[in-house]
């Protein structure tokens, strides 16, 4: 059976694509998002759901794709 890799923190471009766009901190962000930084914090921290992804992806108008590095 072929194992699936489980995406994280490191796999995405969420550090780049916040700075590009001038969020310094996660609170800023989570707010925007319409999370608390805990929400913010519990879903991109460990394993990331494509929903968040997806999410993520829309929030900064890139394409999932365009998340991962």
């Amino acid at each position: 059976m072929k194992r699936v890799k489980l995406i994280t923190r490191e796999d995405t471009n969420l550090d780049i694509l916040k700075a590009k766009n001038g969020y310094l901190r996660d609170k800023h962000l989570a707010e925007d998002l319409g999370w608390t930084p805990a929400q913010l914090h519990q879903r991109v921290s460990g394993a990331i759901s494509m929903d968040t992804i997806i999410t993520l992806a829309n929030f900064f108008k890139v394409t999932p794709k365009e998340m991962l590095k």
